[in-house]
């Protein structure tokens, strides 16, 4: 949707390859227009500056009717998505976008625990490619405790896995089998079905509980209802 809107809007340097850069918008509506303001403590906090009867006729005009629509049906998106996130118990970030095909998953030993990157999709796991340990020995991975960070994991497996046909797909970060933060990416905009996507996002499950492979890493299929 982003980028139907900002034909110009450069993708962002992090891994995730679906997210998109708008720092430098950001940075000139808050120094130039005042527009946009932030604690530096709080950077992902933002507050909008703009009077509440503010004539959004000039804006419509500016960007036509066709953008304006998206416009509308982009707040609309995001403003669902934070709800939803801000009703899970664990730190959850949603991803309008479709689920990737290929996931890099994880266990191993963090902290004297067990971590994990562990994947939950209704998709069709197609196949799943071990990776050499000894390879990445001494690289940093994404974190399993936090979203912002990344660390060192001990003896650890790890595996892409490929999946298609999915509708939604987690990326949870696990220890000693409880969930710490989890990423969704999904296009899915239907209330009812976010709200169990966030459920499924912070149950902790068995071991063995709605495997769709055998072996490690854990790969859970779950459909919705």
């Amino acid at each position: 949707m982003i980028l139907e809107i900002f034909q110009d809007i450069c993708l962002s340097r992090s891994s995730f390859s679906h997210e998109v850069n708008i720092d430098d918008g950001l940075y000139r509506k808050k120094y130039f227009g005042g527009n946009v303001l932030w604690n530096s403590n709080n950077s992902n906090k933002l507050f909008l500056m703009y009077p509440l009867d503010i004539n959004t006729a000039i804006y419509e005009k500016k960007l036509g009717c066709e953008n304006f629509g998206l416009m509308n049906q982009m707040v609309f998106e995001l403003v669902l998505r934070n709800y939803i996130e801000s009703k899970s118990w664990k730190k959850l970030l949603i991803y309008g976008s479709n689920p990737l095909s290929k996931y890099t998953l994880l266990q191993g030993e963090a902290y004297e625990n067990q971590v994990g990157l562990e994947l939950i999709s209704d998709g069709i796991v197609k196949s799943k490619r071990f990776l050499d340990q000894n390879t990445f020995g001494n690289c940093f991975f994404d974190s399993p405790y936090s979203l912002d960070e990344k660390m060192q994991i001990q003896d650890s497996l790890m595996a892409d896995v490929f999946v298609e046909n999915a509708s939604y797909a987690i990326l949870r970060g696990m220890a000693n089998q409880e969930v710490q933060h989890a990423r969704v990416w999904t296009n899915i905009l239907d209330e009812n079905k976010l709200r169990q996507i966030c459920e499924i996002a912070n149950t902790s499950y068995n071991s063995s509980e709605n495997l769709a492979m055998k072996g490690e890493p854990f790969v859970r299929k779950i459909r919705l209802k």
